[in-house]
């Protein structure tokens, strides 16, 4: 297991947002978006960022 994110999830939903737009909005696949989140792929530190942006959250948080 890379990390948890469970609060990314927890915020895309609270956004109301599909993997499809979270990806759209970051400019990244939906296929992508969710390996992320099913830790199937290491989250990089820019896309958390850019993740992060989208939320008006520190990018940090995703790893909590």
């Amino acid at each position: 297991m890379y990390y948890m994110l469970y609060e990314m999830i927890r915020l895309r939903k609270e956004k109301k947002l599909s993997q499809l737009e979270l990806g759209n909005l970051i400019g990244m696949k939906q296929r992508v978006i969710s390996k992320y989140e099913r830790e199937e792929s290491e989250l990089p530190v820019s896309v958390a960022k850019r993740i992060a942006e989208v939320f008006d959250v520190d990018w940090w948080r995703l790893y909590e």
